[in-house]
């Protein structure tokens, strides 16, 4: 369920620091919990993508969308504030505490309609890592050196 950033525009992106991942899942993977706030750019309705990451790289993708949408500004504090509650409670559930700074939170400047403003400004903060591929089915990178026939 990854999302089209030419469609939506990156209000928030919210992460569990890795550290603390374990008091959810004992088989969290690498940056396991991944949070996107979304505005959609044609209707402006906000929802929210979220997903955990396992170790052997399965991944399980959830949408949600705030009860009001009352702007997206609301929209989105409204539905980060939900999903940072639903985290807390989990982990409180599990045993565990999740300390003030455990959830991360990060919020890219208006792209004015061009989404490459914000993977750049994403990648600069090293938030995330661009990988190129041939295709969406297609699990490896597209290589440095192109493959040559002899």
């Amino acid at each position: 369920m990854p999302f089209d950033l030419s469609k939506e525009k990156m209000l928030c992106l919210m992460m569990i620091d890795d550290s603390i991942a374990h008091k959810l899942s004992s088989t969290a993977g690498p940056a396991f919990w991944r949070g996107f706030i979304l505005e959609d750019r044609e209707t402006h309705k906000v929802s929210g993508q979220f997903r955990f990451s396992y170790e052997g790289g399965e991944k399980t993708w959830f949408k949600v969308s705030p009860p009001h949408q009352t702007g997206p500004k609301e929209a989105a504090a409204e539905l980060r504030c939900k999903l940072e509650d639903v985290l807390r409670l989990a982990c409180r559930m599990m045993g565990g505490e999740m300390p003030e700074d455990g959830i991360l939170c990060f919020y890219p400047p208006d792209d004015e309609g061009e989404p490459l403003r914000t993977i750049l400004w994403l990648e600069e903060r090293d938030l995330v890592e661009v990988t190129v591929r041939r295709n969406e089915n297609d699990d490896e990178p597209l290589s440095e050196e192109p493959e040559r026939n002899n």
